[in-house]
């Protein structure tokens, strides 16, 4: 079982949907023990976002919409679940398998960035832009922003032109979901994103080998991290 008390959001959405009935804040937050004006403040954003609506002076529902946000943070969560068992559960060799993957990588990659920086459309940089607008939002939300770190990294490796080079990635990359533990442990120091615009930037500029060198950079930057991270763990 989640500790789904650590979210706000889930413990309250989860709450409304067992509770059926339109639910007040004086109500949730003794159901949830939580401050009543923290509680309104949440009732009133999800609200705007549509996810809750007001049924007079009842209280709130829950909508479709809620609905369907309430089990995307479900999934999250468990995705944040499944990473902390097995970060946990690494050894010493996990870590070296981790630098591992993350050499081979930084080889393949360089060469993506190259070839896309040569090859990107404007419409194709819209799409990467898109990818990091969410991956930001995802990890500003408390997610780890796993699912838009491996669609920014494969779409590159499309846009490449290079079917082998983009095959090689992907699996590189999905093999034991190893991105999951990557953005698990590059969200502690939270500056995924911020490598990624960086080197979307060269994309944009169509600069083949200033986004290689960001490219290499970037996963330096995830190799000295992985260090830093088992180097604090024992």
């Amino acid at each position: 079982m989640l500790p789904l008390e650590n979210n706000l959001e889930i413990t309250l959405l989860n709450c409304m949907i067992k509770k059926k009935d339109p639910v007040g804040a004086s109500f949730l937050a003794l159901e949830l023990k939580t401050a009543q004006a923290t509680i309104g403040r949440k009732l009133y954003e999800l609200e705007f976002k549509g996810y809750l609506e007001k049924k007079s002076n009842k209280g709130r529902v829950i909508t479709p919409k809620g609905r369907d946000y309430f089990d995307q943070l479900k999934q999250d969560e468990l995705r944040k679940h499944k990473v902390n068992e097995l970060v946990n559960e690494s050894i010493v060799s996990s870590e070296n398998d981790l630098l591992d993957i993350l050499s081979v990588r930084r080889l393949l990659e360089k060469e993506i960035a190259c070839l896309a920086a040569s090859k990107i459309t404007p419409e194709e940089c819209r799409q990467i832009a898109k990818i990091l607008d969410d991956q930001d939002l995802q990890i500003q939300g408390g997610s780890l922003g796993d699912r838009q770190d491996l669609e920014f990294h494969s779409r590159l490796g499309q846009i490449s032109g290079n079917k082998i080079l983009a095959q090689m990635v992907n699996l590189i990359m999905t093999q034991s979901q190893a991105y999951l533990e990557f953005s698990y442990i590059r969200k502690k120091y939270a500056t995924t994103v911020r490598d990624h615009r960086e080197i979307l930037t060269f994309l944009i500029n169509g600069d083949p080998l200033q986004a290689g060198t960001a490219m290499v950079k970037h996963i330096d930057r995830i190799i000295s991290d992985v260090k830093h991270y088992f180097a604090g763990s024992q």
